[in-house]
């Protein structure tokens, strides 16, 4: 078998051979396709998203290794694919908490007259910037609920006072393209923590 080429598709690859002897292609993968993990592709954009960095950051990290990175487009379309897979993930580890700080709070005896366990919490909101006593305009903010007993985080309540996409369409005065907008919140930002904590 000799060598032919080569197809990258972000950090995966596709090697193609071919046989000196019969003409036969044949194609190897840098991953096996069908198992049932994280494709190297997934992985890398998890690790972006974890260190809060973005698809300029990790082509600038992969050509200091000397190694092709991913395009814009297919940072894009993974980043579309993974995100549902994180929510998913993060409701059903929530789900759990919330299952096992019930657990809990029955077997220490902590419920009401009709037997609904009383649970404790502690409550956090955070503001995409820093306020102190003064300007309290953040475009997005976080509630957080975490179980007293297990410290495990039960219910993120997220608000975003801002869209980029509906942003530029509103300034260029065309019709908003089709997307996932984030935009949930149209009150000031003040109220965004408790709002969460309500929901």
């Amino acid at each position: 078998m000799e060598y032919v080429s080569e197809k990258l598709n972000g950090y995966f690859s596709t090697f193609e051979f071919k046989c000196k002897m019969c003409g036969i292609k044949m194609r190897i993968s840098s991953e096996n396709i069908k198992a049932d993990y994280l494709t190297i592709n997934k992985a890398v954009l998890n690790g972006t998203v974890a260190i809060g960095i973005g698809q300029r950051q990790l082509t600038e990290f992969s050509a200091a290794l000397e190694m092709p990175s991913m395009a814009n487009t297919t940072y894009s379309r993974v980043h579309k694919s993974m995100h549902s897979s994180i929510h998913d993930s993060a409701w059903t580890e929530m789900l759990k908490a919330g299952e096992e700080e019930r657990r809990l709070a029955i077997e220490d005896g902590d419920v009401d007259e009709d037997g609904n366990a009383l649970c404790t919490v502690v409550a956090d909101g955070q503001w995409g910037i820093r306020s102190y006593k003064s300007k309290y305009d953040a475009l997005s903010g976080v509630a957080t609920i975490i179980g007293y007993r297990t410290k495990k985080v039960l219910f993120v309540g997220i608000r975003n006072r801002y869209c980029v996409v509906c942003h530029r369409a509103a300034l260029k005065q065309i019709e908003k393209p089709k997307h996932s907008c984030f935009k949930n919140w149209n009150k000031s930002a003040t109220s965004i923590e408790a709002d969460g904590v309500v929901e």
